[in-house]
């Protein structure tokens, strides 16, 4: 989650019952925080569902969680800022057809009894089903109850298929039975969103999620508030471990060796706009950078470009129904996953060195890790007070002159 950048995680058939929901929280519970439910008479070997939260993203205190069906599905909602609620449904529905069809009317007639609970803006989780026979391979209907079910779901929901909306005739697949099995893969882990939502969201992935021990792929999308400000990209800084390249620290003082030349230089010639001091100096700056950029591309770790070249082989043939390319794609898919656990167990291993050398240090790897996570307190609008008439700003250049001119009227 910390890697990925990942604010809000459903994960299903956890397992979890309350004991062990809270030693694992014991472990992360510094940068987690995680609603969980359990199958009532068998809450370790059956079903089992939770939404963790990342506290980097999520204001964790304004969490509050219903139990829908235990095991199943629960109903989560949190404080989204500009006093604006998210309130994220995630689901783990059971295989057997009678039960999953039973599912989704026990979860509609809830909402239906209790008419003041705040509906979901999202619906996630594994589905154990799928709506079009184009989410199958090789091709099949579902079973027309379940689809029906769900429909009449979505609909008193008014939820919508983002990935499938986005991509409207793309095959993509999140399970995969082995081939001893018989191989056949489905799209049943989706996210299902409001209309406002679809329009606010954006980068709809299915991805390996790097785990040992998992048949699934990772779904996600990322959901902007829309009363959120307009941001930019942020500044580039240097990554730390360019500036620590034994290559680039060379470059950059021939760099500046040169740079230095051409000041010295510079004070024995008349001053003009290209031949002094701050012009040579913001040059170095310039060329420093481009050197670190490139540098960075250059120090990019294989796994990271094999990776990106798979995938990019694997959206031309998933989805085919021609044996030799489905085999192919298994193949690749087989081997992305393989080179994300590798990428995964190397970041966690080189995070239990840095913790074994640093963990007890009076340095600051030492303060950040004991330091309170908690998400940036963002300004959604601005406005100047001395003004009656002024709208409020929500475009942040915009909110920054507006801030400028209100403290240039108090001094």
């Amino acid at each position: 989650m910390r890697n990925k950048k990942i604010a809000i995680l459903a994960v299903q058939e956890t397992h979890m019952d309350e004991q062990c929901r809270e030693a694992v929280e014991n472990i992360f519970g510094r940068r987690l925080h995680i609603v969980a439910s359990t199958d009532s008479e068998n809450p370790s070997q059956r079903a089992g569902i939770a939404l963790v939260l990342n506290k980097s993203f999520v204001n964790v205190s304004t969490e509050t969680t219903k139990v829908i069906h235990e095991g199943r599905a629960i109903l989560t909602s949190i404080n989204w800022g500009a006093e604006k609620t998210l309130t994220v449904l995630a689901v783990y529905a059971p295989n057997l057809l009678e039960e999953n069809v039973e599912f989704w009317k026990k979860i509609r007639e809830f909402f239906e009894l209790h008419p003041r609970t705040r509906k979901p803006d999202i619906m996630l989780g594994d589905f154990n089903m799928v709506e079009d026979t184009i989410d199958r391979n090789p091709s099949h209907n579902d079973s027309l109850q379940q689809t029906q079910e769900l429909a009449d779901l979505k609909s008193s929901l008014r939820l919508q298929d983002g990935w499938r909306q986005t991509y409207p005739d793309k095959r993509s697949f999140t399970f995969m039975q082995p081939i001893l099995n018989g191989g056949a893969k489905s799209r049943i882990d989706r996210i299902y969103v409001t209309s406002q939502l679809l329009k606010k969201s954006s980068e709809w992935h299915t991805n390996h999620s790097g785990l040992a021990n998992t048949d699934h792929l990772l779904v996600s999308a990322q959901i902007t508030n829309a009363e959120a400000p307009v941001q930019g990209d942020g500044r580039w800084c240097l990554p730390e471990r360019v500036v620590e390249d034994k290559a680039f620290r060379g470059k950059a003082k021939e760099l500046i060796k040169a740079a230095w030349e051409q000041m010295t230089n510079a004070r024995a010639t008349p001053w003009t706009d290209q031949s002094n001091a701050q012009a040579i100096y913001a040059e170095l700056k310039f060329n420093i950078l481009d050197r670190a950029r490139c540098q960075d591309k250059i120090m990019t770790p294989k796994i990271l470009r094999d990776i990106g070249t798979l995938r990019k082989d694997l959206q031309q043939i998933d989805g085919s129904q021609d044996p030799s390319e489905v085999m192919t794609a298994r193949l690749i898919a087989d081997k992305i996953a393989d080179l994300e656990k590798k990428r995964h167990n190397k970041i966690r291993e080189l995070g239990r060195v840095k913790n074994r050398l640093e963990g007890e240090m009076n340095s600051r790897y030492w303060m950040q890790i004991n330091k309170e996570l908690k998400p940036r307190d963002m300004i959604f609008s601005l406005k100047n007070p001395n003004i009656a008439e002024a709208a409020a700003e929500t475009v942040s250049k915009k909110m920054a002159e507006v801030a400028r001119k209100y403290h240039n009227e108090l001094q």
